[in-house]
């Protein structure tokens, strides 16, 4: 049998070393007992996968963001004003960033 992996062609997860460092600083910032194990598996998944640091950085503290966490608000009022401003942002970009986009593209080509 030829078992031997060609690493080339192993897929790997899109940003995995920032979910590495994100899940080293939770685990350091418990060693150092500057915060309590976290024992709920949503909450602990909410601080490895914020997308909004995932695609900006820079890694942040389990310790700067655990209580913001622990103790966030959730109703159907808050959810319908983020999907509101996430609309807005999306309508922006397609309608405004695009057009200029491309605008810049043909200034920028004469």
């Amino acid at each position: 049998f030829n078992l031997s992996l060609n690493s080339h062609n192993l897929p790997l997860p899109l940003g995995i070393s920032f979910y590495t460092f994100q899940t080293m600083s939770y685990v350091i910032d418990v060693y150092l007992d500057k915060v309590p194990v976290q024992k709920n598996i949503i909450s602990f998944g909410t601080y490895v996968t914020m997308f909004p640091q995932l695609v900006a950085g820079p890694i942040v503290r389990y310790s700067d963001v655990c209580n913001e966490i622990d103790n966030r608000n959730e109703s159907i009022y808050l959810f319908g004003e983020g999907a509101e401003l996430f609309i807005i942002g999306l309508a922006k970009k397609v309608l405004l960033a695009n057009n200029i986009g491309a605008l810049w593209k043909t200034i920028k080509a004469t």
